[in-house]
């Protein structure tokens, strides 16, 4: 009995390392995101401004790097979720702008159409703030 407890610390140990691990690693990604959200957002006020196809081109281009690296975050996240209790992948950051809106944004590209996917792209960047956030939080508690 007395190395089944101990091999439940070790294991314990083992799970909290890991933990520090992928929410160290979540942050990085997260702060990887949080750059490419900014960088569309700022095209995307230029876009709004009169910019363009290429100005609309390079937004999308950069909220494609963003999405990409969400999708890793999310992953990430159902990784954590296993191993410490009150993390959620339910609310984890996305950008929820389909392949209609984009082309939308591109062809059509008048002021509506550049707001709705500015609109967005700003939403997910404050979902990937208070994820941040919350990663932060069990970094700490973690320690």
């Amino acid at each position: 009995m007395e190395s089944n407890g101990f091999d439940n610390k070790m294991m314990e140990k083992q799970n909290v390392q890991r933990a520090r691990f992928l929410a160290r690693e979540t942050l990085t990604l997260l702060g990887r995101a949080e750059k490419e959200l900014k960088r569309a957002r700022n095209w995307g006020i230029y876009d709004i401004l009169g910019g363009g196809f290429f100005v609309s081109w390079i937004k999308r281009n950069k909220a494609k790097k963003a999405e990409s690296l969400l999708v890793e975050i999310k992953e990430n996240l159902n990784k954590l979720q296993k191993l410490v209790k009150g993390i959620s992948t339910e609310n984890a950051p996305r950008l929820d702008v389909s392949e209609f809106q984009w082309f939308l944004d591109i062809a059509v590209d008048n002021v509506l159409t550049d707001w709705l996917t500015q609109k967005k792209i700003q939403q997910s960047l404050r979902e990937v703030e208070r994820i941040s956030t919350q990663i932060n939080r069990l970094l700490t508690s973690l320690q």
